[in-house]
C-alpha cells in the first residue's frame, strides 16, 4: 500500500501555479484556494507523491 505524503495541484494555464499540500490538509486547501479563492479546480492537474520531498522548478517563485 502506498503512503501519500504530498498532493500537488499544477495549473494547466499559461502561468504555471503549483499548490502543494498534504492529504490531511487537502480539504482545507480546496476550500481556501478553489472554492473561496476563485480558482477553477478543473484547470489544475492533481498528482499524489509518496516521496518524503518533491522537487519543484519555477521561473518566478511566490510563497504564500
Amino acid at each position: 500500500m502506498m503512503n501519500t505524503k504530498f498532493i500537488v495541484y499544477q495549473s494547466q494555464l499559461d502561468y504555471h501555479e503549483v499548490i502543494v499540500t498534504t492529504p490531511e490538509l487537502e480539504e482545507s486547501v480546496i476550500h481556501d484556494y478553489f472554492n473561496e479563492g476563485g480558482r477553477d479546480l478543473d484547470e489544475y492537474e492533481r498528482t499524489e507523491h509518496t516521496d518524503s520531498g518533491i522537487p519543484i522548478t519555477v521561473s518566478g517563485l511566490r510563497i504564500l
